[in-house]
């Protein structure tokens, strides 16, 4: 099945070629067909998407129960709020966050073993935002150094 979420709009051209497809064919059973196929399409879960390889990819060193936090501050200061987290597997936490303008940003952090770095990536928008994606991305990984090893650090 096509994961075509609003938060994969890069596969936006495939949606649009079978929206063209659907109003230029005649008859019932295939604008059903069509609208089933539409339906089953925003369906897919978003835990299966892959993240664009322009995503914006760090590492960084941070103890993995640090993360929540780090992503809250780091999110923060570089103005946006999680809006949705979840596990992946025991190994990959994923967050949908949002800013004032409603644009939404998708983060993952990946523990490749139990005391190596962690992986950030990072997409923004539905075309993605380089100078956006880096900030983010800094900016969690900063904040996971400044609680690296310590129970807990000053928010500066």
């Amino acid at each position: 099945m096509i994961n075509c979420t609003p938060s994969r709009l890069r596969d936006r051209g495939l949606l649009l070629s079978l929206l063209a497809f659907c109003t230029d064919v005649r008859g019932a059973v295939a604008a059903a067909a069509c609208a089933f196929g539409l339906v089953a399409c925003q369906s897919t879960p978003e835990t299966t998407s892959a993240f664009p390889d322009s995503a914006y990819r760090a590492t960084a060193e941070g103890d993995w129960d640090d993360i929540d936090a780090a992503v809250e501050i780091g999110g923060g200061q570089a103005e946006w709020v999680i809006s949705h987290w979840w596990f992946e597997s025991p190994f990959v936490r994923q967050y949908r966050l949002r800013d004032s303008l409603g644009t939404e940003a998708r983060l993952r952090i990946v523990r490749t073993d139990d005391s190596g770095p962690l992986q950030i990536t990072a997409t923004v928008g539905p075309l993605g935002d380089a100078a956006a994606e880096k900030r983010l991305v800094d900016r969690v990984a900063r904040r996971l150094g400044q609680l690296h090893g310590v129970g807990a650090a000053e928010v500066r």
